[in-house]
């Protein structure tokens, strides 16, 4: 379905502090919010980043192969501005976990 779409690819810090124009209809990252869901303040920062990077109804979505534990703190945190659902856990842990946000309008 996207090899038709041109992709943008983008490497930034998103806990730091970004000033960004362009938006996002939508936004993956890969085992990214693992690096950060131990620290509140990081976390709080990335989700704000990535709230103003996104068009409104934009998504983000997420895998975590690392570290399943942190999702339930993101989850927490993301709720603020997203509705979310998370990707059902399978018995094959190479396939990971993770999450789709929606940014609430």
């Amino acid at each position: 379905l996207i090899k038709d779409k041109s992709l943008n690819f983008t490497q930034m810090d998103i806990t730091g502090n970004i000033k960004k124009r362009k938006k996002y209809d939508v936004i993956i990252l890969s085992n990214i919010l693992e690096y950060c869901s131990y620290e509140l303040d990081r976390l709080e920062r990335c989700r704000d980043n990535l709230f103003d990077m996104l068009e409104d109804g934009g998504e983000i979505i997420t895998s975590h192969l690392m570290d399943f534990a942190t999702i339930p703190t993101e989850s927490y945190v993301f709720s603020a501005k997203f509705d979310a659902w998370e990707f059902p856990s399978d018995s094959n842990v190479l396939l990971g976990r993770g999450c789709c946000y929606t940014k609430k309008k």
